[in-house]
């Protein structure tokens, strides 16, 4: 039985570890991220936030979002900059570069821990139709990653619990976060790719990736466990192979010692003297 369940887990390491698990998403499907940066330490004047847009991977939109300049990159910008849609967008991009430095601002005074953050890192993601996500990190290091679908916070930084903890119980933050990536965003893309459609058909399944750190992190995460349980059940099949040797070492010690035993008692006794 433990040869079995150790021979599963080496086939759902093998699984893991295939390309395809980290990176594929569903055929046909098109992603749109904006990358935010927020700069605590920038100087008056100096840029203390920007933005980049992308779908599916390719740049369309490069913002200060502190000076309230939007500009577009390449031909998919420059189909979508006279729309409602983009001023709609540029809005909600300055209000979330708002929200982060606020958040930024808040963590630093609130914890001793955070004194040393200065540069804040955002993604937000959105697939057509399907999932979304925030992910944030600090100095450059991925530390949570926020699943819009189900409201979930997960640490990607061994040492990102208490942040986690933090972040997990502002409501406000969890509703803002919800809003833009399942609403805003996904809206921003049905009506972008109305423009885009000619440019971005068709898709394949590497173009439109999405929330690929968190999806490392799942990996990292999933891969040890299984390896402790490979290691247990190679212990446990090493423990059945040495006790079923002792025990048949201890029969076959038992029936030598019968057999012994019964040889002794065959033997003639010594006759008494008359």
């Amino acid at each position: 039985m433990a040869g079995v369940v150790c021979a599963t887990l080496i086939l759902i390491i093998q699984a893991l570890l295939q390309p395809d698990f980290l990176w594929a998403v569903p055929d046909g499907t098109h992603s749109l991220c904006y990358d935010f940066t927020i700069n605590s330490k920038a100087a008056p004047g100096q840029q203390w936030c920007t933005v980049q847009g992308q779908v599916d991977h390719k740049n369309f939109l490069s913002s200060d979002c502190g000076l309230d300049k939007f500009k577009f990159l390449s031909a998919l910008g420059g189909k979508v900059n006279a729309t409602i849609t983009w001023e709609q967008q540029n809005t909600m991009l300055r209000e979330m570069g708002d929200t982060l430095k606020q958040q930024l601002a808040d963590t630093k005074a609130e914890n001793g821990m955070a004194r040393g953050l200065h540069t804040l890192e955002g993604r937000m993601c959105c697939l057509h139709k399907s999932n979304s996500s925030w992910q944030f990190g600090f100095n450059g290091q991925m530390w949570l990653h926020f699943d819009s679908d189900n409201t979930r916070w997960r640490e990607m930084h061994s040492g990102s619990n208490w942040m986690k903890e933090k972040w997990e119980n502002d409501r406000e933050l969890s509703e803002f976060l919800h809003k833009t990536s399942m609403g805003d965003c996904r809206t921003w893309l049905e009506n972008f790719l109305v423009e885009w459609k000619t440019e971005l058909e068709p898709t394949g399944p590497s173009s439109a990736i999405i929330d690929r750190d968190s999806q490392e992190s799942a990996a990292s995460t999933l891969i040890p466990s299984a390896l402790l349980w490979i290691l247990s059940c190679f212990i446990h099949l090493g423990l059945q192979i040495f006790l079923t040797g002792a025990v048949g070492r201890m029969d076959r010690d038992m029936g030598q010692l019968c057999e012994q035993g019964g040889q002794e008692s065959e033997l003639p006794r010594p006759q008494s003297a008359l």
